[in-house]
């Protein structure tokens, strides 16, 4: 009787370990799914971040180019426009001509 009830002891003692082993594989597949989980988070934002940075560079890729062709046209337009009477050697004779 006495080795009945140590057999059963160490069948309760054997299924408690079982139980425990089983709680902390579950417990640590749940701790791998959350780690996997923000690992794909943080991958997902990463991309987003990668994605809206080039959409800025090319954002101010296209402004430096549409500034840059303005910036051509103005010059051509003072150059073909406003600036087509060169000053000549009449022009600078004027100057210190009088003394005082």
């Amino acid at each position: 009787e006495q080795l009945a009830e140590i057999r059963k002891l160490q069948k309760m003692q054997e299924d408690e370990r079982k139980a425990r082993e089983e709680e902390e594989k579950r417990e640590q597949d749940e701790w791998d799914k959350q780690r996997e989980a923000n690992a794909k988070a943080g991958m997902i934002l990463e991309r987003q971040q990668d994605r809206q940075m080039r959409n800025k560079k090319k954002e101010f890729a296209d402004e430096n180019l549409k500034l840059a062709l303005e910036q051509k046209a103005h010059k051509e337009f003072l150059d073909k426009q406003v600036y087509t009477n060169p000053p000549t050697a009449a022009y600078f004779m004027q100057f210190n001509t009088v003394t005082r």
